[in-house]
């Protein structure tokens, strides 16, 4: 709108318009700051899963796993990307993970649409049972 309106034969709209497009340009140049503590990577870990680019969304999440390893939502969330791009082994260890510091998230991840593809895969079918995941606790213990 402001590229046209730029054209405009009104100079004080086409100077406004322009003045518009720079302010435009220079927001959309500008850099999203790195994120450097462990929220800011999940935060935004998460919210490129859910825009479904899984590339970045691993690379915020895998930061943040490296600040705490032992973060349930953290390794949730991992699996979850993983899931989503079909790395079917690095998502089911770290669902184990997930679900071994907080049994719990077998029943979120049975419900998960984010591990649809997981569904038929028989050590997925196993962490989301109850005793499946007292087997990955009792692992986990030894």
């Amino acid at each position: 709108i402001f590229e046209k309106l730029a054209t405009n034969v009104f100079p004080e709209v086409a100077d406004r318009a322009k003045l518009h497009l720079r302010l435009c340009d220079q927001k959309m140049a500008r850099s999203v700051p790195s994120p450097k503590t462990l929220q800011e990577c999940y935060a935004l870990g998460v919210a490129e899963l859910n825009n479904r680019d899984l590339d970045a969304a691993i690379e915020h999440l895998s930061k943040a796993d490296k600040m705490r390893p032992k973060s349930e939502h953290v390794r949730y969330a991992l699996a979850a990307a993983y899931a989503l791009q079909g790395n079917t082994e690095a998502a089911l260890e770290h669902l184990k993970v997930a679900i071994q510091l907080r049994p719990g998230n077998m029943y979120l991840a049975r419900h998960d649409e984010d591990f649809q593809s997981l569904l038929s895969h028989p050590v997925f079918r196993s962490l989301v049972r109850a005793d499946g995941a007292r087997a990955a606790a009792s692992a986990s213990a030894s």
